[in-house]
């Protein structure tokens, strides 16, 4: 994990910490109280998952497919099986936008970035 990636999760962890105390407490607008949390969910997730590995010296590579299998895996859990059983979560196909807004910043902010500094690398420009 790059140093911007090690800034990203605290700021992530702090702004998700932030967004809980406010939903919690009725505070700010409903728009940022509901949904702010299901924006940096899968960026969150996939960075503590990089962390996670690098501490523990797990040789990990997030591309694409992982970006996209990770929204896969929130969609199912917090709109279909969560809401089933009753564990205070509701379906809401706003959330869907979320989490995919998230993997599609997560992707823009670290994996094609990554991508053209390892392209300008090899091809010397």
């Amino acid at each position: 994990m790059n140093k911007i990636e090690a800034h990203t999760i605290f700021v992530f962890t702090a702004f998700y910490l932030v967004l809980h105390y406010l939903q919690n407490h009725g505070l700010g607008p409903e728009i940022i109280r509901f949904y702010g949390k299901d924006l940096i969910l899968v960026p969150l997730l996939i960075l503590g998952i990089n962390s996670a590995a690098t501490f523990f010296h797990v040789p990990t590579k997030i591309r694409f497919k992982e970006v996209v299998l990770t929204i896969i895996v929130c969609i199912i859990a917090f709109e279909f099986l969560f809401p089933r059983f009753g564990m205070a979560f509701e379906r809401d196909p706003v959330d869907i936008l979320c989490y995919t807004l998230g993997g599609v910043f997560y992707y823009f902010l670290f994996l094609r970035k990554a991508d053209k500094h390892k392209n300008q690398l090899t091809t010397g420009t």
